[in-house]
């Protein structure tokens, strides 16, 4: 399945954006800070940009964290069930998870088009668009939704006995 190495290598690669986006905005509001309370300076972009920063940050990022296996989930049943079992409750998560990432692309992308097609924007001194920041959310969204597909595609192709992330001390 090459598609499904496709998509692995666009989720990868989204992970490592949302990981860059993240060192940015700890930069960026560093500086906010110096500029603030050293020269008595605030600076009127860090929040905004910040903020918009960290939304793309998240919602990029949801496809890597489920692709990675790292969502949170009771290890501890799925830890003695036998393992056919625990595939059939990993599907029936993602099915889960993909009827709500699907909806929210949806009801996202209805969002962004409205906010794009009457061009409203933050109101705030940068005055950026609204959409920039709300199109993330369908896209983001969308991106879960595939790769719900994948997880699932995943667990029927591959017949390696399922690892659980269960640590008991």
């Amino acid at each position: 399945m090459q598609l499904l190495g496709v998509f692995d290598k666009l989720t990868r690669a989204l992970g490592v954006v949302s990981a860059w986006l993240f060192f940015v905005i700890g930069l960026i509001v560093t500086y906010e800070v110096v500029m603030r309370y050293v020269f008595n300076a605030p600076t009127i972009w860090v929040e905004e940009i910040s903020r918009m920063l960290l939304l793309w940050g998240i919602f990029t990022a949801s496809a890597f964290v489920l692709y990675n296996n790292d969502l949170i989930r009771i290890n501890m049943l799925l830890a003695v069930l036998p393992d056919p079992l625990r595939r059939v409750m990993d599907i029936v998560a993602y099915v889960f998870i993909f009827g709500f990432a699907a909806f929210i692309a949806w009801w996202g992308g209805v969002i962004a088009l409205d906010v794009w097609t009457t061009n409203e924007t933050t109101g705030s001194m940068l005055n950026i668009p609204l959409w920039w920041s709300e199109i993330v959310i369908p896209i983001g969204f969308g991106l879960l939704a595939v790769q719900c597909v994948v997880e699932i595609i995943r667990k029927f192709i591959d017949p390696r006995p399922l690892e659980t992330k269960l640590e008991l001390h």
